[in-house]
């Protein structure tokens, strides 16, 4: 047996995978592997771990999901998040372990401009907006406050919008991803649990405001970096169960979201 094969790591049947831990060169080798025959095996340079390339893809590492940072560098999701937690006890700037390439705020917001995960499927791969050693300028706000904002402008609509709530419901705005695996949710309670009792037809004016903001997002995403697509989210309003974290609860989550759903408010992932 050739000692130089990991029976760990290696499939012997993937005789040429994808490594490049540079989103640049990777969609460059991708491009030029249109039927796919090729695995992607990403390394992450702080654990020297394999990374998540998929939704469901099992490596034993929760949340090491390839995250893209803004110079083109991709590391394991946890990894990043660590590394950045320690810069900020520290009071580092926020930097990329590979090349150093400091991470800037946004002007308005203040939110330090992030990477973002790797997209679910190699067809949304051409969706990422150019990195910044690729010329992508940045934008004013970070994803996540521009999300809020949006629905925050939606939300103004449901107003004269009757629904009829049971106690311990709430009617929310969400913004889900195409995937089901990422959601923003308006009002959010820190401290709360939210589960789907029922989902509520859109007014047809609030599908047209979110068209239009959909297309104002996806315009401004060919040209500038951001953390995710949300230009291509769903827009649901939906009647939603209430209740304290961890406190018993037998609602069936609807398909279109999974439980692990990831829920954000303003001040980012909680």
């Amino acid at each position: 047996m050739d000692s130089s094969i990991d029976p760990l790591t290696t499939d012997p049947t993937d005789t040429d995978p994808i490594t490049s831990t540079n989103w640049p060169t990777l969609i460059k080798e991708v491009k030029e592997d249109p039927d796919n025959k090729r695995d992607l095996r990403l390394t992450c340079d702080i654990c020297f771990e394999l990374m998540a390339t998929s939704p469901g893809q099992n490596l034993g590492n929760l949340c090491h999901e390839a995250f893209i940072l803004p110079c083109g560098h991709m590391f394991g999701q946890s990894c990043i998040e660590e590394w950045m937690k320690g810069a900020r006890r520290r009071h580092y700037k926020y930097s990329c372990p590979a090349c150093r390439a400091t991470m800037k705020q946004h002007s308005k917001c203040g939110h330090p401009i992030r990477g973002r995960c790797i997209p679910p499927s190699r067809d949304e791969y051409p969706n990422v907006s150019s990195v910044r050693s690729e010329g992508g300028g940045q934008l004013s706000r970070c994803t996540r406050c521009v999300a809020t904002g949006a629905i925050k402008l939606l939300k103004k609509l449901v107003g004269n919008h009757h629904v009829e709530l049971e106690p311990g419901q709430t009617a929310n705005l969400r913004l889900v991803s195409p995937d089901a695996s990422q959601q923003f949710i308006l009002p959010y309670i820190k401290g709360k649990e939210y589960r789907v009792d029922r989902n509520i037809d859109l007014p047809e004016h609030m599908h047209s405001v979110w068209a239009r903001v959909q297309n104002r997002l996806n315009t401004e995403g060919e040209k500038s970096w951001f953390e995710m697509d949300i230009g291509r989210w769903e827009l649901v309003l939906s009647v939603m169960d209430v209740r304290d974290e961890g406190e018993p609860n037998e609602t069936v989550v609807e398909a279109g979201a999974a439980p692990g759903t990831k829920l954000f408010n303003i001040y980012g992932r909680e």
